[in-house]
């Protein structure tokens, strides 16, 4: 009869062991976490020490009891977790978690700099506190690969919803992507070329829309081209063209934010509701601005010609929340129309 025998893990470093700590998010505006589960037991299995805050996991569907079966301690006082060596958050932290901060502790987090308070950065500079801004972590072809994951979750996410939106039970015209034998597919139109803009034209590819996508640079445009062949249509920003096929879309996925450095890509509300056709009564346009450096680093869509649904939905890694709001402006510039 076989017997189980006991095997020791291998050697854990000899190396100072840190302390971790995921304090739990506002999760009626984040429901992300710095660290699953698995990955608390890979730090756990180095030797270190991981403080999670009980009910910090509820966001994602992990219990605490799932965290500390991996090896966290779980604790109820945010202070014990803003006092580790490092602190992981998603959403930049607020004064006051800043307050409970120690001395020159790290702290890895969204810190998105446009929106930081000043407050909160002479905080952390008389604190000495090493901020990791993930958006900003560049790898060794000087990308950004937080940032391009986050966009790729866009792009799908985008056809996603539109797709759900087209359906009757959603108020839409009972339409399907891709079509059938017989019936055209939608039309898809993607503003931008970038790493949103381009995963969410081979998700609809893939679901056999008729994909439209417009950007100002020739190379990225190029590269679809080649890449796709004659099963897209790709065409610069010229404004006829643009319009026309503006006209005609079902869906409009707009990455695009600045035409150039200095002057920002902007379909105006007044050419939407003039524009559009009739025929288009529940047309779906869906905003994803590709540049991360905007005021609130979420990515806002709305739908309906003419926003019929009048609907905000805010789509993040891992949920999707509809709000009672459907617009709302930035610096005198409409929120859904300024990409």
């Amino acid at each position: 009869m076989f017997q189980p025998n006991e095997c020791l893990l291998r050697e854990v470093s000899t190396n100072k062991r840190q302390t971790f700590g995921i304090p739990k998010e506002n999760q009626n505006l984040e429901t992300r976490l710095a660290l699953t589960p698995e990955a608390v037991a890979l730090l756990v299995e180095e030797g270190h020490r991981v403080l999670v805050e009980s009910g910090a996991g509820n966001g994602i569907h992990y219990s605490d009891l799932r965290y500390s079966e991996c090896g966290a301690k779980i604790v109820n006082s945010p202070a014990e977790v803003f006092s580790a060596d490092i602190v992981l958050k998603i959403t930049p932290p607020t004064p006051n978690e800043i307050l409970l901060m120690r001395e020159k502790a790290t702290l890895g987090s969204m810190l998105q700099l446009s929106l930081f308070s000043p407050q909160s950065i002479k905080l952390m500079m008389q604190k000495k506190i090493t901020a990791i801004a993930y958006e900003l972590i560049k790898d060794e072809q000087r990308n950004f690969p937080v940032m391009s994951s986050i966009s790729e979750i866009d792009g799908i996410t985008a056809i996603s919803i539109a797709a759900q939106y087209m359906s009757n039970e959603s108020g839409g015209k009972g339409l399907l992507l891709g079509g059938i034998a017989g019936i055209s597919s939608a039309e898809v139109l993607v503003l931008g070329a970038g790493i949103a803009g381009a995963t969410a034209a081979r998700t609809a590819l893939a679901l056999g829309a008729q994909v439209k996508v417009f950007d100002h640079d020739i190379n990225k445009l190029r590269k679809f081209q080649q890449q796709y062949g004659q099963h897209i249509f790709t065409s610069v920003i010229h404004p006829r063209v643009l319009f026309k096929a503006l006209a005609s879309a079902d869906v409009v996925v707009g990455t695009l934010k600045y035409i150039n450095g200095s002057e920002r890509f902007m379909v105006a509300e007044e050419w939407i509701n003039n524009n559009l056709p009739e025929n288009k009564p529940d047309s779906i346009i869906s905003f994803s601005p590709e540049d991360k450096s905007s005021p609130s680093g979420i990515d806002s869509i709305s739908f309906g010609h003419r926003f019929i649904h009048q609907i905000e939905v805010e789509a993040r890694q891992g949920y999707i929340i509809p709000t009672k709001s459907f617009f709302r402006e930035e610096n005198g510039i409409p929120r859904f129309y300024h990409i």
